[in-house]
């Protein structure tokens, strides 16, 4: 029984893509595992909200977590895709920080303070209530202010 050069041809495609995923899974493996996103974006209280937290290196798959602090109510975090989502239930303002954990033994973790803000739907922010509320969340970074769930921007 012979085999097909077609058949020769898919068999070789597949093993050559099998020893190239596993190059690539090997060369990330040897990075250390990192936060990629920098910030959030900002939400509105009542309105759909969806933002989403990247890593690199170390091993998939990862597990994402709040470690400090708290989402507001309305958001939740999948620990697996590392998406939060929701609809926040009113305005909050605040640090949190942010860990992945790798599946590698022994596991790698990585952490991240970031601001998050949900503002009043009705709300009309100008360029200087940014750069107000930029300055704001530097400091609450500094001065390690991470809010528990349901805390209110004040008015």
């Amino acid at each position: 029984m012979s085999t097909s050069p077609k058949w020769m041809l898919l068999i070789l495609v597949v093993l050559t893509q099998a020893a190239c995923d596993e190059a690539a899974e090997q060369a990330h493996l040897g990075l250390p595992l990192h936060v990629v996103t920098l910030d959030l974006p900002n939400g509105r209280a009542g309105e759909p909200y969806r933002a989403a937290l990247v890593a690199d290196g170390g091993k998939l798959p990862y597990s994402w977590h709040v470690r400090r602090g708290g989402l507001p109510a309305g958001l939740s975090l999948d620990d697996y895709t590392g998406a939060i989502s929701g609809t926040p239930n009113s305005p909050v303002a605040g640090v949190i920080t942010l860990q992945v954990l790798d599946s590698s033994l022994p596991v790698q973790s990585a952490a991240l303070d970031v601001s998050l803000w949900i503002f009043d739907a009705d709300a009309k922010r100008s360029r200087a209530d940014r750069r107000d509320l930029s300055a704001a969340a530097s400091r609450m970074r500094e001065q390690h202010y991470f809010p528990a769930p349901g805390d209110v921007l004040p008015n």
